[in-house]
């Protein structure tokens, strides 16, 4: 059972098992999420140990026939050439193996980052209405920070006015939690559930949504 099958069943108006009502109740989203968000990095945590771990084993080979090469120079030209062909074979697979060390730990970084983000997302409270497609929003949204570094992320003095700003220009985009009705803001009387078109978000054509969403990037 999971929380797809359960919204899938809705859509249908079937009605819910005393099973499936309990565990929609207990749903926790953003603890899915991050519950998904752990599982994904300890794969590339261990995806990346593994490479280094052949990086290291190739490595210490490398010694081992670099050893033999110096070894059969004297003993003749056959037994060398052998050597050598193994510790050909040896830097090949070294050189693969850092190559896939660094694109593991830039994978590693990328995902950290963007956990980072939503991270920064879910605490703000931004919430996006309904009938827009999230990921396009949500790629805007990280594209606020690519001004900062990694390490910056963790800093509110650095990402606060980020995410103001994002608010400010993509509010006709975000839900209003406020209690002012969904898209108006009571405080200074404005409807952010309409974009600078002045129609409201849910009544613009396919071509005035995508300009919307272009704006973000």
């Amino acid at each position: 059972m999971n929380i797809a099958e359960i919204v899938a069943k809705l859509r249908k108006g079937d009605t819910l098992s005393d099973e499936e009502q309990a565990f929609a109740d207990s749903y926790d989203e953003r603890k899915a999420l991050d519950a998904a968000s752990a599982a994904g990095r300890k794969k590339a945590e261990e995806r990346q140990a593994a490479a280094e771990k052949e990086r290291d084993d190739t490595k210490t080979r490398l010694a081992e026939l670099e050893k033999q090469v110096e070894e059969a120079a004297n003993a003749g030209k056959s037994d060398t050439e052998k050597i050598q062909a193994d510790l050909d074979k040896a830097l090949k697979r070294n050189t693969e193996a850092e190559a896939t060390v660094a694109t593991l730990r830039e994978e590693k970084r990328i995902s950290d980052r963007n956990h980072a983000i939503s991270g920064l997302r879910r605490k703000s409270g931004i919430k996006f209405i309904d009938g827009i497609d999230v990921s396009l929003v949500e790629s805007g949204f990280a594209k606020a920070f690519a001004s900062i570094g990694d390490d910056e992320l963790a800093d509110e003095a650095v990402t606060t006015p980020l995410v103001e700003a994002f608010k400010t220009t993509n509010k006709g985009l975000i839900l209003d939690d406020s209690g002012g009705g969904a898209g108006t803001n009571p405080h200074d009387g404005t409807d952010k559930n309409k974009p600078t078109s002045g129609k409201p978000i849910d009544q613009l054509s396919a071509d005035e949504r995508a300009d919307q969403l272009r704006k973000m990037k």
